[in-house]
């Protein structure tokens, strides 16, 4: 029993301490330029610590129409382009689409909106 406990113990002091190991800064933010977009975006954001990361851009239904970082980045400031290119090699039409960046060390994902004209 006292076994049990003590794995508790540490399994409860382990996340709490990953709670406070946000990789992707929290007053950070992903940052989208230009939005509205017609032929190409910049997107950006800033990593604390090195880390496994994924830039994904999703359209309305949550389905990844490109993923444009998969990749384990050193802590920095980011910045790529994207050229309204879907990984099927076509351009992808107008509408909402949702830029997502999500850290695999603790799952956190930050997601904003994305226009193109």
């Amino acid at each position: 029993m006292k076994k049990i406990l003590f794995v508790l113990l540490l399994l409860v002091l382990s996340l709490t301490l990953m709670g406070k190991e946000q990789i992707v800064k929290e007053d950070s933010d992903i940052n989208i330029c230009p939005n509205p977009m017609k032929e190409s975006t910049n997107i950006s954001f800033d990593i604390e610590r090195a880390c496994y990361v994924t830039l994904e851009i999703l359209d309305s239904n949550n389905n990844v129409v490109v993923t444009l970082v998969s990749d384990f980045l050193q802590s920095g400031d980011y910045s790529f382009t994207w050229d309204r290119v879907g990984s099927d090699g076509n351009r992808v039409r107008s509408g909402n689409y949702i830029v997502q960046v999500k850290e695999h060390k603790r799952f956190v994902t930050k997601r904003k909106t994305l226009i193109l004209k």
